[in-house]
Parts: structure tokens; sequence; C-alpha cells
């Protein structure tokens, strides 16, 4: 409820903002009415303010007017849950800051800092891509580290083309953007075999399908969208359903404009090789960056 509550401040406060209508403090609560009853009259007072709008232009004091008991309301309502304004306003703004406000320059995070090395995600490094066409029969691909094959050689697994044997782009990225795979951490044998609890847990077989199910929303959600051709963001929904999965793990940390940038950079990535790329990409998460090698790149 608070988050519902900091939602609907957000758009009483840009809607005053609108009208140029300022509050010098809080409304103070005025009812004692129960809760149902007080989020009735909130959603009484919204429609009043919604009806008369679309009729027309409200002038400055009918909307300062409307915003007031608008606001009014929503105190009422938040002191009926035990919450002060303040703190509806606090989720409000983290919530924005969450989403809206990247911090790129930020590396990913680092959840194995402090394991021997020989446990740890790399930070830096580059994985070769190496397409195997067939006259007959689905192309093979053959993705390596260091000269050393991870994994099997993959094919789409599906009746249609569409490129899904590049899916570990998407785990190659997620290490790259969110210092998080264990797939990837599977595939490199670098689980945290010294500590038991993380090894099965973090690190185990349920994590790694975890991860797939993520990278198979992923893939299904850009699929449906032309592979976010042309977009810079994906719905809040598609982040908050990646959220509720991996509640229990330690990425559950990760904040919602990271999971926004980890999901776009990799689907443009895979846009880029998923038609027959043999090449060299290049990760590194201290910059929180990726791309393909040329004989003329650096980052």
């Amino acid at each position: 409820m608070s988050e519902e509550l900091a939602d609907l401040l957000w758009y009483a406060v840009t809607i005053a903002d609108h009208h140029s209508f300022f509050l010098k403090e809080w409304p103070t609560p005025n009812s004692t009415r129960g809760l149902f009853e007080k989020i009735v009259r909130l959603e009484n007072k919204i429609s009043s303010y919604l009806v008369e709008s679309v009729a027309g232009p409200i002038s400055t004091e009918r909307a300062a007017e409307l915003l007031s008991n608008i606001f009014t309301e929503l105190a009422n309502s938040a002191a009926s849950l035990g919450l002060s304004m303040d703190a509806v306003a606090g989720v409000s703004v983290s919530k924005i800051e969450s989403h809206w406000l990247p911090d790129s320059s930020r590396p990913a995070e680092q959840f194995d800092r402090g394991f021997p090395a020989h446990e740890q995600l790399p930070r830096q490094f580059s994985v070769d891509f190496l397409e195997i066409p067939h006259d007959e029969g689905p192309h093979e691909l053959i993705v390596s580290m260091n000269n050393v094959h991870l994994g099997d050689r993959l094919t789409d697994n599906n009746h249609r083309v569409d490129g899904y044997r590049y899916h570990d782009i998407f785990h190659l990225a997620a290490a790259c953007y969110l210092g998080w795979s264990p797939v990837f951490r599977r595939m490199l044998k670098r689980k945290r075999k010294s500590d038991p609890e993380k090894d099965n847990v973090q690190d185990g077989g349920r994590a790694a399908i975890l991860e797939e199910a993520i990278v198979g929303q992923i893939f299904a959600y850009a699929r449906q969208n032309k592979f976010l051709a042309g977009m810079d963001r994906v719905d809040a929904d598609l982040i908050k359903l990646i959220q509720a999965l991996v509640e229990d793990y330690e990425v559950s940390s990760t904040e919602p404009w990271e999971w926004q940038e980890y999901i776009v950079e990799s689907v443009a990535m895979f846009r880029k090789i998923r038609n027959g790329f043999t090449g060299q990409i290049v990760f590194n998460a201290d910059l929180r960056k990726m791309w393909i090698k040329t004989e003329t790149s650096e980052h």
C-alpha cells in the first residue's frame, strides 16, 4: 500500500507542478473513517479533478482546491496505515531513483569479492563465437574463452531459426552488467566451493535454472517487441517479474535501472550477432560495457 500511495503521490505532485500549485507542508490528517472509506474518498477526489480537467481548462483557484482535496485524502489514507506523508514521499523518491537515475559509471557488483581468485567471475574477459553453417540441418555455434569451449555446440533448438543459439550472450552480459551469472560461473568451473552454503544456494543448480528462466523471459519479451529495435527501456512489469524471481538470491540487491541496462544492452548485442556472427566480444564489468572486438577497437 505504501508503494501504491507513493505512485499516487507522484502523479498528484506532477499534476500540481503543471498547475504551479505547491504545498508548503503536508496536510494534517483530518478523518477518523476506516481505510476503505478513505480510499473511496481519495478515488472520488481524483475523479473530480479528472472529470473537470477533461471538460475544459481549470482555473488556478479551482485546481488548487481540487488538488488540496487530493493531498488531504492521501494524508488520511496514509495515516490509517500508520504512515506519514514523509514516509510515502520517501518511497516515491527511492522508486524514482532506482528506476530512472542510473549510475552507469559504477562498476558492476562483485558478489564474490573476498573469495579466492579461482572462485571469482572474471571482471575483464573476451569470448570467441564461431558459427558453423551446414547445408542441411541447423547451423551450430561454438563459444570459447581462452581456446577452451564453454559448453556444447549450440543450435536454435526450434522449428524456426531465431538465433537462440547465441543466447549465451545473455549469460555473459549478466556477468558484465550485474556481476552475477551462476550459468557462466558453472561454465568456468568457478563455483564458490570454499563456502558450502554459497556453493549450494547461490551457485547451485537451482540458481542456474533460475538464470535460464530469466533469460527465457527476456528473450520472449524481446522477440515479441522486434528485439527492442528503437527501444531504450522495457516494461516495468518485466523488471518486477525478474525481481520476484531472484528475491532469495544475492542478485536481489540489483536495482531496477541495472536490470534495465542489462536487458537493453544484451538484447542490442544479440541483435548484432544473431545472424551468423563469428568473432570476439570483449566484456568489462568495471566499465559495465561490452563490445565487438575489431582491429581498431579498444572499448
